[in-house]
């Protein structure tokens, strides 16, 4: 059952589609809105029309309950009633000289009701508005009656609000951050957007223009360019020679010089105080490096060591040189020895027996420059 008056009270973070829907599913003919401080959904004036234009679609009656005087020209030039409190007289305030009518934000619709008359309803209380809109709400619930001091007072509830909404409506609340625009209310503006389409077409048009004039009528060259050029043959023979003081390019004669490095490696290991005349365990090491430059590693002498990480020394019983074995990484290239080097152990015993695959250690060249994996067999 509908009713002649209701009370809402709207949140601070409230926007104006709730406050719309608030005052739809409303039963009251006359609905006051109490508003909070610093009510920023109220500071535009399209969301004011709004809410005009949703109560005069349901045939209601809107009356914002606020002492904001920011929000009043806003509520007048959007005909919306403004009462300072519950039992103030409401009334319509005056609008600003420098607002205007923005038809295209708010659409119109079709009301048959009578709008609300600024200067003829402008002092008529809010429970008189309604009467004039509704007759059968008017005998239901006579106009509100004057009281002693000749102040007509709009009664929305027979009761005092409770505690908790004087609370809601007398705290002070935090303003909140500002809202972003509503873009569903934005409506493009075609001239602007045939101005710049316009615009644009022209631009294109003296492109292609400039384009078929740069290609068609201005002035071509071309340019022939020669050079005196002689073949040099890259690939040549040297000749290295020792005993040559400079480079003779007769007969492409390259002097060079000739050094020897001789080294000498020694190695140190625990002695047990037993001599073991047994025979000696002998097998093959496959020797690898890793070179960072354009030259190879050196080649291994005959006689050098090799040990398992046990302590076991082997000997080694040929020179051994190095082939690229794969591809470089990092600029590094592989190196593997031609074959397998021979190794004796260093004494006798079958200690020295070591199966396949086993690691050992190179005592030439610097610390990991070299490394070797292999067995050794038949000592006893």
């Amino acid at each position: 059952m509908a009713t002649d008056k209701d009370t809402i009270y709207i949140d601070i973070d409230d926007e104006i589609t709730g406050i719309i829907d608030k005052l739809k599913a409303s039963d009251g003919k006359v609905v006051a809105l109490v508003l909070p401080k610093r009510a920023t959904v109220f500071q535009s004036i399209v969301n004011m029309k709004l809410l005009k234009r949703a109560a005069d679609n349901d045939k209601k009656h809107v009356v914002l309950i606020t002492a904001e005087a920011g929000l009043l020209p806003l509520a007048g030039a959007a005909g919306v009633h403004v009462a300072k409190t519950l039992t103030s007289k409401p009334e319509l305030p005056a609008g600003p000289d420098g607002i205007v009518e923005d038809d295209e934000a708010v659409p119109e619709e079709a009301n048959d009701e009578p709008e609300l008359d600024p200067e003829a309803d402008g002092d008529k209380p809010v429970g008189q508005l309604a009467g004039a809109r509704a007759a059968v709400a008017e005998a239901v619930n006579p106009t509100p009656a004057v009281g002693d001091d000749g102040v007509e007072t709009l009664e929305l509830d027979d009761d005092t609000p409770p505690e908790e909404d004087e609370e809601v409506k007398t705290r002070d609340f935090t303003p909140p951050p500002k809202s972003k625009k509503d873009k569903k209310l934005h409506v493009p503006n075609f001239e602007n957007f045939r101005k710049w389409l316009i615009i644009a077409g022209v631009l294109l048009l003296v492109v292609i223009a400039g384009f078929l004039f740069a290609n068609y009528n201005l002035a071509k060259a071309t340019i022939n360019i020669k050079t005196d050029a002689s073949s040099v043959d890259a690939n040549a023979d040297l000749s290295l020679s020792t005993t040559a003081q400079s480079f003779n390019p007769d007969g492409n004669v390259m002097p060079v010089k000739l050094e020897t490095q001789k080294k000498t490696y020694t190695a140190q290991v625990p002695t047990t105080g037993q001599t073991n005349t047994g025979d000696k365990a002998t097998g093959t090491v496959t020797i690898t490096a890793t070179e960072c430059s354009v030259y190879p590693p050196a080649d291994i002498p005959e006689g050098s060591g090799v040990s398992t990480p046990d302590g076991q020394t082997y000997i080694t019983q040929e020179d051994t040189t190095f082939v690229i074995s794969g591809n470089p990484k990092h600029g590094c290239f592989p190196y593997q020895g031609t074959s397998p080097t021979d190794i004796t152990a260093q004494a006798g015993g079958a200690s020295y027996n070591v199966p396949g695959g086993t690691s050992f250690k190179v005592a030439f060249g610097a610390s990991g420059e070299y490394s070797a994996t292999g067995s050794a067999s038949g000592g006893t």
